[in-house]
């Protein structure tokens, strides 16, 4: 290779006005660089090197003066997808590199000494982990504050402002169009539900709550609430909610909602919130749309969602008692063993076949397949709830949760409902069908594929 490269062609596929080629910047990072180093671009453009450092298992950091850079940077990292390399220790980590092809560099002294040729190692080709893909990684988009420079003598100038923009300049400038947005689109809840507001308006005599405003009912009736915004660039931080929290209980009118909106929460500012115990106020926290960032590039459209409710998911945990074998793997639920099987006992299903207890263990795992169990003689067996494992809701709350093993493909609900349907039936039918099951070739190469050393036993597993 010498100093001029003819085989780099231009750009392809450009978005920005001066977008350089994937090729070049790869092979510049390739020569100079390891999987997990640090690349810097202080013009970032259209994002090419932090697409290519993507790419190659690198990090990154790029930075821009202009908005509409970082936006369409933004968009191609997000967007797009890689080839999942193998890693040369996976216990290691991205820094242990990866598992490059070789070939043999034959030269004229190998030939005149009949030796051996060396491997060289082609660095641009790595082996592709085939059946996986790979996203960008999380990464944050942050900027630096505009700098406010103070006379010599110390005196901070005045900056002249209207009523509605009294203490909301500076970081704090955006807050009228976010209060807009937040009218305008209300925040949108569980179950595609919307906390829609009949008004708000800007706080003037607090620091740390920013808004006022009145949460309409599905009933007509009007509740108020106060908004704290969280910073421009950066996340809002337990400081913040313990002042606003304590501005709110100073006040004399008292709030029914007390709502934290930010692009990012600290962690510890996150569980502040949800520990808050105001007697007759909920406290919450809505999650802003980086988008509000960049607002004069956004698609005004009737659809556009700014706010999402977040907050700690309602599940229940299920404990069951699982079949494990000797190495700690999962084989089937023990009821579910028992109900197929027909045994009552952990000592009995020991006594069973390998082939046998591998069908159960197939069986249980598909379903998908149990339509045969609908086709039994009790009626109101509906196999079409299980298919795919949809699972339920009870009462408000996750019922069922995905499991987490390998070829799955139902849910512990489903498991569970199978369990008290099963229970239905004569023994004689639950024979049929299990052996109707057994022959039907999924089940069949799906048991070949589980591994499982006797003896088993019982342990209780929490999902």
């Amino acid at each position: 290779m010498s100093n001029i490269w003819d085989d780099i062609q231009d750009a392809t596929d450009v978005i920005y006005v001066v977008q350089t080629s994937v090729r070049a910047i790869a092979r510049c990072l390739l020569m100079t660089t390891d999987p997990g180093d640090l690349i810097f671009d202080p013009t970032c453009g259209s994002g090419t090197t932090a697409y290519v450092a993507e790419q190659w298992g690198r990090r990154w950091i790029t930075c821009d003066t202009s908005r509409v850079a970082i936006t369409l940077a933004k968009q191609r990292l997000m967007t797009d997808k890689f080839d999942y390399y193998e890693l040369a220790h996976p216990d290691e980590g991205i820094r242990s590199g990866f598992k490059y092809k070789t070939v043999p560099h034959i030269t004229l002294k190998s030939i005149a000494n009949n030796e051996p040729p060396q491997q060289e190692t082609l660095y641009d080709r790595p082996y592709i982990e085939k059946g996986k893909v790979r996203v960008t990684a999380p990464f944050t988009v942050e900027a630096v504050p505009s700098l406010r420079v103070k006379p010599f003598d110390g005196s901070v100038p005045k900056v002249d402002t209207t009523n509605e923009q009294l203490a909301r300049t500076g970081e704090t400038g955006k807050q009228a169009e976010w209060r807009d947005e937040l009218k305008a689109t209300g925040i949108r809840a569980v179950g595609n539900k919307v906390i829609s507001f009949s008004r708000i308006e800007p706080m003037i005599a607090t620091k740390f709550l920013h808004a006022e405003g009145e949460i309409l009912e599905e009933d007509g009736t009007n509740k108020k609430a106060y908004i704290s915004f969280g910073p421009d660039y950066g996340s809002l931080e337990q400081r913040q909610v313990e002042l606003a929290i304590n501005e709110a209980r100073s006040l004399k009118s008292k709030p029914d909602f007390v709502i934290f909106a930010a692009f990012h929460f600290d962690p510890e500012a996150a569980k502040d919130i949800d520990l808050i115990n105001w007697q007759g106020v909920k406290v919450l926290k809505a999650q802003m749309s980086v988008d509000l960032l960049t607002k004069d590039l956004r698609k005004k459209r009737s659809s556009n969602q700014s706010y999402w409710l977040i907050g700690q998911p309602d599940i229940a945990v299920i404990s069951d008692k699982w079949l494990v074998d000797r190495g700690g793997r999962r084989i089937i639920l023990y009821e579910l063993c028992k109900k197929l099987s027909g045994l009552n006992s952990l000592a009995e299903i020991n006594g069973l076949g390998r082939e046998d207890i591998l069908a159960y263990a197939a069986i249980s795992e598909r379903p998908d397949l149990w339509d045969s169990i609908a086709n039994a003689t009790v009626s109101n067996i509906g196999a079409g709830k299980h298919s795919r494992g949809a699972g339920k809701e009870q009462q408000e709350r996750i019922y069922a949760v995905s499991g987490d093993s390998k070829g799955f493909i139902g849910r512990v609900g489903d498991f569970r409902d199978l369990i008290r349907k099963i229970g239905l039936l004569e023994q004689a039918d639950i024979r049929r069908v299990v052996n109707e099951l057994r022959r039907n070739k999924q089940i069949i190469e799906r048991a070949s594929q589980i591994t499982c050393y006797s003896p088993l036993t019982t342990t209780i597993l929490l999902r």
